[in-house]
């Protein structure tokens, strides 16, 4: 809810940033008063070893979040620069959070018919077709809906990639530590790619890097799914 808020806020503040800084660091510090500590400390700590070759395939939710914060972080400035306004881009942000929300909270239902592996599939496919609207001209409507694809990628992933990696306690912590390097490395790397060239070759950036993973990841799940001796395939939950 902060997420399709703040744009919204950010306009309305002026274009003051600070103002809107000021209030969340106000609320923080309020909530801080009714934090109480957790009280248990999980099992597993630390990282497994990830010089074993399976861990690979933490490769592709590293993309993933650079995804996601291509299209939230760059995307209302490549709105702007193909002649949206401020409000306008703000707007649209919105409803990229609000598509996000509705695409995770999809999963509840997917995940009765579909695997967290063909759930993640589509999810970087969809990327793939938004993103790609959005480079052909229908940059509203493209960058609203990536939100719903892009907002299913991690915890299908997530699912599947602790299905994939063995029992390890701290499959789960590698799998966050990836996601968490792609947002880190994301800002840097896509600067250098935009700063070649420009920030109206965004939405077709992405589109042929969400391109590339698919192509990657149909072999990867092809391969990995599970089956059993009638022939019927397992299908995974979140």
């Amino acid at each position: 809810m902060g997420a399709i808020l703040s744009p919204i806020l950010f306009v309305w503040a002026g274009g003051a940033p600070w103002i809107v800084f000021a209030g969340i660091a106000v609320t923080a510090c309020a909530l801080v008063a009714l934090a109480e500590p957790g009280g248990r400390r999980a099992a597993a700590t630390g990282l497994p070893d990830l010089r074993q070759r399976k861990f690979g395939v933490l490769v592709f939710i590293f993309l993933a979040v650079v995804i996601e914060v291509a299209l939230f972080g760059f995307g209302p400035s490549a709105l702007i620069a193909q002649g949206a306004t401020e409000f306008g881009a703000a707007r649209l942000t919105s409803g990229f959070f609000a598509a996000f929300l509705l695409g995770r909270l999809s999963l509840y239902w997917l995940t009765r018919w579909c695997g967290a592996d063909l759930l993640f599939l589509l999810s970087i496919s969809g990327v793939v077709v938004t993103c790609g609207l959005a480079a052909a001209g229908w940059q509203a409507s493209g960058f609203v809906a990536s939100g719903a694809f892009i907002g299913m990628a991690f915890p299908a992933f997530y699912v599947w990639g602790t299905s994939l990696l063995g029992t390890d306690g701290r499959i789960g912590a590698a799998i966050l530590a990836a996601g968490l390097v792609g947002g880190a490395a994301a800002p840097s790397l896509l600067h250098f790619i935009i700063g070649r060239s420009g920030i109206d070759a965004l939405f077709l950036i992405l589109a042929l890097l969400a391109l590339s993973m698919a192509v990657m990841l149909w072999p990867i799940v092809a391969l990995t799914r599970p089956r059993p001796a009638s022939g019927k395939r397992i299908v995974g939950r979140i």
